[in-house]
């Protein structure tokens, strides 16, 4: 059933893909279909694909697909071949390219649009190379890729940035104590200082003020919580 699943979802990409006009060409094979019902049944429970059609209008076409392994650990290959029987008008260019290899060239291609794979394997670690290459070769603009893709992928991350910085800033000392010169107007990381006197400490005056300016970065950290712990986890792995 997992197959079968897995096989429907592929296909029905696979028939997407198959109209991209950038990454493919006339299939080596050079075999015509002209059966459109198959006779298969539906594929699939959630994800549906009737295979009762033509692909390319039946016209020989040749798609490319890149793998950093082979066909005893990539089982997309294997599906790639159960694909082919049921359309035998559609060719798949199988490329094993090495892992250290992968994460250069298919970005470079899809950037290019030169030769770039129809289908691509792609590793959670290295999501975020490929995933805008590949939504401009479904014709994204420059500012919807960077509004819908790379802004969304760098949220966890700006959110950490953003906190670390108002800390930094809200907690400087020596800046504003250097270029304030009106004790009105100058900071709480300044204004600290003006509980401690020559002759004693108002302790009292000091913890409550030294309350005051914690609750700022407080309140920062319980709205970004969620998105700074994501952002430090993102920055932290290799």
């Amino acid at each position: 059933m997992k197959i079968k699943k897995s096989l429907a979802a592929l296909t029905a990409t696979v028939s997407i893909m198959a109209l991209a006009t950038g990454c493919s060409s006339s299939g080596s094979s050079g075999v015509v279909d002209t059966q459109a019902d198959k006779g298969l049944a539906v594929m699939g429970d959630t994800i549906t694909y009737d295979p009762n059609h033509l692909v390319n209008d039946g016209q020989p076409i040749e798609l490319g697909y890149w793998s950093w392994g082979d066909e005893s650990t990539d089982p997309v290959i294997s599906m790639l071949h159960e694909y082919e029987k049921i359309h035998p008008n559609v060719t798949f260019k199988i490329s094993q390219v090495a892992w250290s290899d992968y994460w250069v060239k298919t970005p470079l291609s899809l950037k290019g649009n030169k030769n770039a794979p129809v289908l691509f394997n792609v590793h959670n670690s290295e999501d975020a190379l490929l995933r805008p290459h590949a939504v401009r070769l479904d014709g994204a603009s420059d500012w919807r890729i960077f509004h819908q893709v790379v802004l969304p992928m760098s949220r966890n991350s700006i959110a950490a940035l953003a906190s670390f910085t108002f800390l930094w800033n809200w907690e400087d000392y020596l800046w504003p104590f250097l270029m304030i010169t009106d004790d009105d107007k100058q900071l709480l990381s300044v204004g600290l200082k003006m509980f401690s006197g020559q002759y004693g400490t108002d302790y009292g005056g000091l913890f409550a003020a030294t309350s005051v300016t914690i609750i700022p970065v407080v309140i920062v950290y319980l709205v970004f919580q969620k998105q700074f712990i994501a952002g430090i986890a993102t920055g932290s792995g290799k």
